[in-house]
């Protein structure tokens, strides 16, 4: 994996004004998440929503750091807090619905 990583950090070197940014991140974030490295996933994750709120993968960044709080911090009201901003803010997301699930689930409510 630190082959991925650089050639990760080779394409952010050469073409630091791309629009690939957020997307090169939310790959990184995947990779940490993979190798359990959670505070380095959600570091990622928090770049992409602080710096590329308008990109495409703001949207994932949010719903991955909600699922990490919920299920790896155990900090119910956290992910809560996610995924309600996601189907709020994000409600054009194909992610929107399912937040919106979850977070009917953490609140305590009769899912059908």
């Amino acid at each position: 994996m630190p082959e991925a990583f650089h050639k990760l950090d080779s394409l952010s070197e050469a073409f630091p004004e791309h629009g690939l940014k957020d997307d090169i991140l939310y790959v990184k974030a995947q990779l940490f998440k993979k190798q359990k490295d959670f505070e380095s996933a959600i570091a990622m994750y928090k770049l992409i929503i602080q710096d590329s709120p308008e990109e495409i993968k703001c949207d994932n960044a949010i719903f991955e750091l909600a699922e990490l709080n919920e299920h790896v911090l155990m900090n119910k009201d956290r992910a809560m807090e996610l995924y309600q901003t996601l189907f709020l803010d994000y409600s054009n997301s194909t992610l929107a619905v399912e937040a919106r699930k979850r977070f009917r689930v953490l609140r305590g409510d009769e899912i059908q």
